[in-house]
């Protein structure tokens, strides 16, 4: 008994397996640094995001904090995470300068900001 391709039930279509990664967080898409004036002072931070580079070197250079833990941390895929670490290596001038600014502009802040009123 011979069986023909006409008794066979159809197979059922083949379905294309679900993307990992949404469109602007595709990895292979390229992240961007980008500095605006308007967003964290004209930090360069990653595209698309609140995220400076500064925030990402700190954390993973000078916090011991792996780079999967920060991606896991800053909700950010792995890609953007390692294009900050990236762009810090090659500006790591740069980054020192405002790191150094911040730093001076806490201490004026918290020299001349509000300080509780003398009671006698």
């Amino acid at each position: 008994m011979s069986v023909t391709g006409s008794n066979r039930s159809p197979s059922p279509p083949t379905r294309e397996p679900p993307q990992r990664f949404k469109p602007e967080t595709d990895p292979t898409a390229g992240v961007t640094i980008t500095s605006d004036p308007d967003v964290l002072g004209g930090e360069p931070r990653i595209d698309g995001t609140r995220v400076g580079v500064r925030h990402v070197a700190t954390r993973v250079v000078e916090g011991d904090q792996t780079p999967a833990y920060v991606s896991d941390q800053l909700d950010l895929p792995m890609a953007d995470v390692h294009e900050a670490l990236s762009y810090y290596y090659a500006n790591v001038d740069e980054i020192r300068a405002i790191q150094r600014e911040q730093a001076a502009a806490a201490e004026r802040t918290a020299e001349n900001g509000l300080k509780p009123t003398e009671t006698v």
